[in-house]
């Protein structure tokens, strides 16, 4: 597949007449009306929440030959199909392009308004095959087949749905569908004095900018100039990645949740705050009403409050772990003082590992640093092991380690260490040094799993190690500020000798994965081994160990190594498979897939990359 970028930063690429699979995907979004589309056109079509308010089918197959919508003339489609005819696909920041056979269709969604834009440029009288099907709702569906024909006095609309007659329109006109939720869906078309055809779509008036005010809206947002050189550009869409797609979206072509995950968008927005530190302090406050008083979270939720509370331990921290980045990059003090809601519910029973449910919104309403603090005494009552670790409860940051009972884990022991110790620092409730001591603690006991080799990832409940040389582990050894120096550096150097493979470009999570034999603890066993969590590069640890390497003397090249070895586009296009210009969740360690992207644009690494390469000096 050959690719390039232009002037602006946009990614084109142009398949031959042959689709290549899997699609690449561009995720266009206002954070109300999103949509993704494919060389192929229509990925699916939502508002507000991409499971429970789809406007189209998510199809849920990058393979597929076409969407839930497909647009043609004469019987071609608009777009790349297995048809022989060449077609060169842009897509920018907030739009995307086709062009094929002297036609050029563009789309984009509109910033300050709940309408998708789509324009068809084509000389001369023509008809344009509308085919769709409209979910409108999470399970009711409707088929609709729209002709839309341009004509010398304007637009014709005719819709095949049986008993819908056909009905001529001047310059504008616009039939409805209403959605299960209750919101009207409308889709409207409309003619230019030079002939573009454009379609319209969306909810409420149809308003809308034209292509270039949305082009230079998503330009400033991602901070990018006019002729960027590779460093600004890799940036820009590192942004885009993760302020359109997992902040504003929530949804890709490899997964439609639509839901508020509590520390992956935490996360996220924690990585924005050089480029917009209002949506990092907002979203925190939102974090904070997810809070329950007892000081655990929802693991994530459907808005207002739908979602599930669970006993996973690491969720607990990083809501303080946001506020300490907030804190500590912007200057700002103010935050521990705003007041936010709990929410109020039963807590989980001894025989409970999750409940999904709609708690109440307590009437109880705290400070931010209560918060953190009922969150930081909660971690500090669920106790340890008796090396002083802190248990695992029904997962850590690995959600797979969800069988391991009363086990503990080291990576949670390194992560707590050090947001105990930067939330006393902040000093904005430390009473009596009770954080910065539990913090020397916590850094002892994890010290204290050093193997000669490296440490120890976990335990389970009867004291026995997990089997595996685990990054993570190895990583916030480093990043926590309380791992012993040298052999925090001898751990990193057998993390890179195991799990670093320079000659393909790809960092496995772990190694040995699991088999199915032995022990297994959790669900992390279900992937075949090499693939995602289970031993295959899990793009999030990859970036975390590049950043142990370069805040360590000697491993400095290292991690600039990884860094660059992470970006897509330096990978073999025809091995890699996935878009070269956004960076994928994970790739495969697995025999007869190996060094194969999975699961790209919904993941939370891009965050922390960006993070990375804007620490990196020299990259």
């Amino acid at each position: 597949m050959h690719y390039s970028y232009d002037h602006n930063g946009n990614f084109r690429f142009q398949p031959d007449g042959r689709l290549w699979n899997p699609a690449w995907a561009n995720v266009l979004t206002n954070g109300n009306l999103s949509c993704t589309v494919t060389e192929r056109f229509s990925g699916n079509v939502w508002y507000g929440n991409a499971r429970e308010l789809r406007v189209t089918p998510w199809l849920n197959d990058p393979n597929a030959e076409h969407g839930a919508e497909r647009l043609s003339i004469g019987g071609v489609s608009l777009f790349a199909a297995n048809d022989g005819f060449p077609c060169e696909v842009v897509y920018g920041f907030g739009f995307a392009r086709w062009k094929k056979r002297n036609i050029t269709t563009t789309v984009w969604i509109d910033p300050n308004a709940d309408t998708r834009v789509i324009t068809i440029e084509k000389r001369g009288r023509f008809t344009v095959e509308y085919d769709g099907e409209f979910v409108l709702g999470e399970n009711s569906r409707c088929s609709k087949l729209v002709v839309i024909e341009r004509e010398p006095q304007g637009v014709r609309v005719r819709s095949t749905e049986p008993g819908v007659q056909e009905y001529r329109i001047s310059a504008d006109g616009e039939f409805e569908l209403t959605s299960k939720p209750g919101l009207t869906a409308l889709v409207n078309a409309r003619i230019s004095a030079e002939g573009k055809l454009t379609i319209l779509s969306g909810f409420g008036d149809l308003n809308y900018s034209n292509a270039e005010s949305v082009r230079s809206y998503w330009r400033q947002r991602v901070q990018l100039g006019h002729d960027p050189g590779e460093r600004e550009r890799t940036r820009a869409w590192l942004i885009y990645q993760t302020l359109a797609c997992r902040v504003m979206a929530r949804c890709s072509l490899y997964q439609s949740g639509g839901a508020y995950g509590f520390r992956d968008q935490l996360q996220d927005v924690s990585m924005l705050v050089r480029v917009d530190s209002g949506l990092t302090r907002e979203h925190i406050m939102l974090c904070a009403s997810h809070q329950y008083e007892e000081g655990d979270v929802q693991h994530w939720w459907h808005p207002p409050a739908r979602g599930v509370r669970t006993r996973c331990s690491d969720d607990l921290l990083w809501l303080v772990w946001a506020v300490c980045e907030y804190a500590e990059h912007t200057g700002d003090r103010s935050l521990p003082d705003a007041i936010a809601p709990y929410l109020l519910s039963e807590p989980l029973s001894d025989d409970e590992r999750d409940r999904y449910e709609s708690p109440e919104t307590s009437g109880v309403a705290e400070s931010v640093a209560r918060h953190c603090e009922r969150a930081l005494n909660l971690v500090m009552e669920r106790g340890t092991d008796e090396r002083g670790l802190l248990r695992i409860g029904s997962g850590d940051w690995n959600d797979g380690f969800d069988k391991m009972g009363g086990g503990s884990s080291v990576w949670l022991t390194w992560f707590a260490a050090s947001v105990f110790s930067r939330y006393a620092r902040l000093g904005a409730g430390d009473v009596n040094g009770a954080y910065s001591a539990y913090a020397l603690e916590l850094g002892k006991a994890a010290n204290s799993t050093f193997n000669g080799k490296y440490y120890e990832r976990a335990y389970f409940s009867d004291g026995s190690p997990l089997p595996i040389l685990d990054s993570v582990a190895q990583s916030w050894a480093t990043l926590s500020g309380f791992g012993d120096p040298v052999n925090s550096k001898i751990a990193l150097e057998s993390a890179l000798r195991t799990l670093y493979d320079r000659e393909s470009k790809l960092v496995r999570l772990f190694e040995p994965p699991f088999s199915g034999e032995g022990k297994s603890p959790g669900y992390v066993s279900s992937y075949l081994p090499g693939m995602r969590e289970n031993g295959g590069q899990y793009t999030h640890a990859a970036v975390w160990l590049a950043m142990a390497c370069m805040a360590t003397p000697g491993l400095e090249p290292d991690g600039r190594s990884i860094l660059r070895d992470l970006l897509p586009y330096n990978h073999m296009a025809e091995i890699y498979r996935a878009e070269p210009f956004v960076l994928a969740g994970d790739v495969s360690a697995a025999p007869g897939s190996y060094g194969r992207a999975g699961w790209t644009w919904y993941t939370g690494a891009s965050g922390w990359l960006l993070r990375s390469l804007e620490n990196c000096e020299g990259f």
